[in-house]
């Protein structure tokens, strides 16, 4: 899937945002150093727009997005990935990068 040779220490979070009602995604199981942003609205940050737009969500600079949850100083590029049951979007997940332009239009 990830045209990149993946090495898990670029990789600064790596987690699953689930749906919990028709407004919030709540912290799912999840792998990182930081304590994650624990529910996030629908259409806000990346995770949040992914959920809304029904869509892959790909950022390689984060500082340069107006919608971005900023939970730590260490990320640089983001990719967040919906995951759908029936056409609907049940949960995210989202991949955090310590590198930007780390993921490509491929991923």
């Amino acid at each position: 899937m990830f045209t990149n040779l993946i090495k898990t220490e670029d990789l600064f979070f790596v987690g699953f945002y689930v749906v919990k009602n028709s407004q919030d995604l709540e912290l799912g199981p999840y792998n990182s150093s930081i304590l994650p942003t624990a529910l996030i609205e629908k259409g806000k940050g990346l995770c949040g727009s992914c959920w809304d737009q029904n869509q892959v969500r790909l950022e390689n600079d984060v500082t340069t997005c107006n919608n971005y949850i900023a939970c730590d100083l260490e990320t640089k590029s983001e990719i967040v990935i919906p995951i759908r049951k029936d056409g609907n979007v049940v949960a995210v997940l989202d991949i955090d990068c310590i590198q930007k332009n780390y993921f490509t239009d491929n991923d």
